[in-house]
């Protein structure tokens, strides 16, 4: 079958390139230079060809037996607003106009897309920052955007689209101070998940991809499983049965950590593993999360909280960690 190919609105060489490489019937749709929208042939080379532009396919889902409709991020320097490759004499606006109607009715889960740290705050003298901000699924009526930070962060926990997300990280890492700073000796140590095989889905590729990216050392196994537990999921940590389930590397020493987890929500988990790995010799320890943990008062209203730290109960051997609320202290530059 023979088709028209048709670039609108932005040509450039990649896109040039692109149209030269995938085959078969595609139409890309762009709303703004980081997020599109694709229906393409299901068994074309599309998405392994955007994928080498840096553009990663998400969502997607089934239109019919043989085309996917999906939604994706722009993650390198290609700029488009149309692209398309239709059989000869269909007319490409009619495919345009389907795209329109799809997402304006969220056929598939919207997701939150940035290629920088939106947020940052201190953890007990801990620099952090995050991508996004997080309110939990029990929470009821939160608006949109604060919805596809919801889906972002399962996707996360989830282990989809590791090379998106590292893509992402990777874009957001080199914007903040300790990136520049990071000439000897870095690495992204990721907190480990609860089990050794949820620990291996949701960062063994993601972990590759951003340690390629960034070129900073892949520190995942510097903190080794030795014991599965449950999920805390943001509640009091019994911190000896957790120190007991995890081993660290001595390799540590000397390195300017970056150390990733996917939500923050009372920082108890990230100050103390920050803490063991301050006292294994890490010459600095900055925190890294896809999102934080909103809060909110009792009428209803957002509280921003900007500083963490650490609260001990030494009679039942846990140790939690305290919110402040947001104050007139100067926050360190961005």
């Amino acid at each position: 079958m023979e088709y028209d190919v048709q670039i609108n609105n932005v040509h450039t060489l990649s896109c040039q390139l692109l149209t030269e490489q995938a085959k078969g019937f595609y139409v890309l749709l762009a709303f703004n230079y980081e997020e599109f929208c694709v229906v393409y042939e299901t068994d074309g080379n599309l998405p392994k060809v955007l994928k080498k532009f840096d553009c990663f396919l998400c969502d997607s889902m089934r239109y019919n037996s043989s085309l996917t409709v999906a939604r994706g991020f722009i993650a390198g320097d290609i700029r488009f607003t149309e692209i398309c490759s239709v059989p000869k004499g269909s007319s490409p606006q009619q495919w345009f106009d389907l795209l329109h109607f799809l997402y304006s009715t969220k056929p598939v889960k919207r997701m939150a897309y940035t290629n920088k740290f939106n947020l940052k705050f201190e953890a007990d003298g801990y620099r952090c920052y995050a991508l996004m901000e997080y309110v939990p699924r029990s929470r009821q009526n939160i608006p949109n955007g604060l919805e596809r930070c919801q889906n972002s962060v399962y996707s996360f926990k989830d282990g989809r689209n590791p090379d998106l997300w590292a893509s992402m990280f990777a874009l957001a890492i080199r914007k903040i101070p300790e990136y520049r700073n990071l000439i000897h000796k870095p690495c992204v140590i990721p907190l480990p998940a609860a089990t050794d095989e949820r620990n291996n889905k949701r960062y063994r590729k993601f972990m590759q991809t951003l340690s390629r990216l960034t070129r900073i050392e892949n520190g995942m196994d510097y903190i080794q499983i030795l014991v599965d537990r449950e999920e805390h999921k943001g509640k009091s940590i019994e911190w000896e049965d957790l120190i007991q389930s995890v081993a660290f590397d001595e390799r540590i020493k000397g390195k300017h950590v970056l150390l990733l987890d996917d939500v923050l929500t009372h920082g108890t988990a990230f100050l103390n593993f920050a803490d063991v790995i301050t006292a294994c010799g890490a010459k600095s320890v900055t925190g890294i999360f896809v999102a934080k943990t909103i809060r909110f008062g009792s009428d209803g209203e957002i509280i921003p909280i900007t500083k963490y730290k650490h609260k001990c109960f030494n009679e039942n051997n846990l140790t939690t960690a305290e919110l402040l609320d947001d104050c007139d202290e100067p926050m360190f530059d961005y």
